[in-house]
């Protein structure tokens, strides 16, 4: 009969694995008894934890879920957020995006229109057609002002449309002083197209009541093919000789009045 094990190999066994034991003897041989009553009571408290924890993440969700969105600052508190680098210098006028500047007492500053005079003698010359279908001869329309303002723009082109009612309020203003405007249609060929359609609701829309003509073949010859952006401006006097570089992009009705009088004054000198 084979001897029975030592007690205290009983207890290092039961060290061994970490559980709660007591080594009994019966009938020579020690018996190791396991409780389980320990794990029952984990794993009872992890069941408890795992419902704590799915009802906060419940409710973390509906919380989250009906949070109202954060609404937009109001103008006053966007104003005040703006940074400090970006704030109009003390003594000057600060620009922003669109070109016009803000003097410190809140008055609109427009920026000028840099005009850089040329006596290269230049003359533009072409014909081409109105929208309603009328014969027009650029030595003839040019005959019939001192300065001629030639304004090359698209029905694509927002920026284009945007200066329109400015162009034209110029056009009947300037009208007496012996100066008209132009349009050149840069995306309509014929009066029959869908652009020219396009180019009829826009002028309605924008009172640009002022010649506007399609473009064609002696225009992109003459001029029109050196142009890369528009809208483009040339000013011509009564011979349609270039009178200084051409402007590319919009301006504000202000920046353009200021150009006009110079440009007479150029031409009276």
């Amino acid at each position: 009969m084979p001897a029975a094990p030592r007690p205290d190999f009983a207890v290092k066994y039961v060290q061994s694995v970490k559980c709660d034991a007591a080594p009994l003897t019966k009938s020579g041989i020690s018996i190791i008894i396991i409780s389980v009553q320990r794990e029952r009571k984990f794993a009872n408290l992890m069941r408890k934890l795992t419902v704590i924890i799915s009802l906060i993440m419940c409710a973390l969700l509906v919380f989250g879920c009906a949070k109202a969105p954060e609404q937009p600052a109001a103008p006053e508190e966007q104003e005040a957020s703006r940074p400090d680098d970006s704030e109009p210098p003390m003594d000057s006028g600060f620009t922003w995006d669109d070109g016009t500047a803000e003097d410190m007492e809140g008055h609109i500053i427009y920026p000028d229109i840099q005009l850089n005079f040329k006596e290269d003698g230049r003359v533009l010359e072409f014909s081409g057609e109105d929208l309603e279908g009328n014969k027009v001869d650029s030595k003839e329309f040019f005959a019939k002002a001192k300065v001629t303002m030639i304004n090359v723009w698209g029905t694509f082109c927002s920026p284009c449309i945007m200066e329109m009612p400015d162009l034209g309020e110029l056009s009947r203003e300037y009208a007496d002083k012996d100066f008209q405007v132009i349009g050149i249609i840069s995306d309509a060929r014929s009066a029959d197209s869908d652009e020219s359609k396009a180019a009829v609701d826009i002028i309605e829309r924008t009172k640009a009541d002022y010649t506007h003509l399609l473009l064609s073949d002696s225009m992109i010859d003459s001029f029109v093919s050196e142009i890369y952006a528009i809208p483009t401006t040339i000013f011509v006097d009564s011979t349609g000789k270039v009178l200084c570089s051409s402007i590319v992009g919009s301006n504000a009705k202000e920046s353009w009045a200021g150009a006009v009088d110079k440009v007479l004054e150029h031409v009276a000198e």
